[in-house]
């Protein structure tokens, strides 16, 4: 008894050493390292540009023979666009540049002398789809708006996020709207210039360092790597267990008898990864093991190929049951189906597959059609209130999918739950249509 006691003491010492290091790795995280980048440096390519380079009027010097600093001098002759800047090249300048993408900040150290109330830095992205690597203008342009007295500072903090694609560049590519977006994956330039209204005079500017900062591991990645530890710690003492157990049932039962008892219990494992799911069925629908008497007697009668099958997800499940605090959360479910029931053919069943999953059987119908009547009834969810509560709603995510040839019914539900995952991934609140089999059934 006592060494029981011993162990028992010792495992829950294991269980909080653990979790206190769980809970140390989770706030270490923003003590972390971070990874940087400088941009400017002894060894940068960087040219001005100007437009009396185009019949223009504007001017531009280096300050520095290390071409840290440089003045832009505008006039007040009238002009349809005045420019002049700064340009630093990143890689070869051309199309093959650096990938920033992980990063997240932009810390700049400028100092800045004139009249301009702001300045614009800008970063070029090589596109292969849109850029030409002999035409720099082609380059997808991101740029940021900062206020000038901002820069004459110790430093300034500019997040990567604050930078924006330039109206004139998706005009003149005529880019889709899915496509216009910044990208830092082949950076090829880093400039600074002046935005519009141009202010007449001198504008001297001397950058002392640009630096990129990030994270050298994701928040999410860092989370993850805590998680599959705790997984791989707590397999390995199952695994450890297990063993322990066998040894032990090996020493009580000899060879015959602990040949019949391994046996005994790979059968309960059996029993319990193959027992339909223990929750109620809601009004209106039926429960896991007669919607496998459904799917059993559609291939009896071969009219499995060609059944369509919606797998529902109410979104949130666990907020919406604590919002009715502690109102039997039945009613809304009921309305649920009752809305399933609305759009459903009366050949079609529905199955309350867990707590918050409810899956249809359409009998001849394909994926199209079944992805119609997801959205119906998604469409129809959307919105409602309940119990006289308007914050109380009810929004469901669905995957659906048609059955193929002789494709047994776990490789169809797992294309749909596939989708359904999709949907959930994508903001829930929307329907999925399942992929084909990635090869054909007969």
């Amino acid at each position: 008894m006592t060494a029981d006691f011993t162990s028992i003491r010792i495992n829950a010492l294991q269980v909080y050493f653990a979790l206190l290091t769980s809970l140390v790795a989770v706030y270490a995280y923003d003590f972390l390292p971070t990874k940087k980048h400088r941009i400017i440096h002894d060894q940068s390519i960087a040219d001005l540009y100007m437009d009396s380079n185009n019949d223009g009027t504007s001017h531009g010097i280096w300050l520095s023979a290390s071409r840290h600093g440089f003045r832009c001098t505008f006039d007040d002759t009238p002009a349809a666009y005045k420019y002049c800047g700064a340009n630093v090249q990143i890689g070869n300048g051309a199309n093959k540049g650096l990938d920033f993408s992980g990063y997240d900040t932009l810390r700049l150290k400028i100092q800045y002398t004139g009249e301009s109330s702001l300045v614009r830095i800008y970063f070029r992205n090589f596109v292969q789809e849109y850029s030409d690597a002999g035409d720099p203008n082609t380059t997808k342009y991101m740029r940021s708006i900062i206020p000038a007295r901002e820069l004459n500072t110790q430093q300034l903090i500019v997040p990567i996020q604050q930078f924006t694609l330039a109206d004139w560049w998706i005009r003149d590519k005529d880019v889709p709207a899915e496509l216009a977006y910044p990208e830092f994956n082949n950076i090829v330039h880093f400039g600074i210039d002046f935005p519009y209204p141009i202010i007449a005079g001198n504008h001297d500017v001397l950058i002392e360092s640009v630096t990129l900062e990030g994270a050298l591991i994701s928040r999410e990645n860092w989370y993850l790597s805590v998680l599959a530890t705790w997984l791989m710690l707590l397999t390995l003492h199952i695994i450890r267990q297990f063993l322990r157990y066998q040894k032990a049932s090996d020493l009580r039962e000899g060879g015959h008898g602990k040949a019949n008892s391994s046996l005994s219990r790979l059968e309960k494992v059996m029993t319990i990864f193959s027992e339909p799911s223990a929750v109620e069925s809601v009004k209106g629908t039926i429960n896991r093991r007669n919607c496998q008497k459904v799917v059993s007697q559609l291939m009896e009668r071969n009219f499995w190929p060609g059944t369509g099958l919606i797998l529902l997800n109410v979104d949130y499940f666990e907020t919406l049951k604590n919002k009715t605090n502690s109102t039997d959360i039945n009613p809304i479910l009921e309305t649920l189906v009752d809305t399933i029931r609305t759009y459903a053919r009366p050949q079609d069943n529905i199955c309350r597959w867990s707590e918050d999953d409810f899956l249809l059987i359409c009998p001849s119908s394909d994926a199209h059609g079944v992805t119609l009547l997801a959205e119906k009834i998604r469409r129809s969810l959307s919105g409602q209130t309940f119990l006289d509560n308007s914050a109380l709603t009810l929004t469901i995510s669905a995957g659906t999918g048609e059955a193929t040839g002789g494709e047994p019914f776990e490789d169809v539900f797992r294309r749909v739950d596939h989708a359904l995952s999709d949907a959930k991934n994508a903001g829930r609140n929307c329907v999925r249509e399942a992929a084909e089999p990635t090869t054909p059934i007969e």
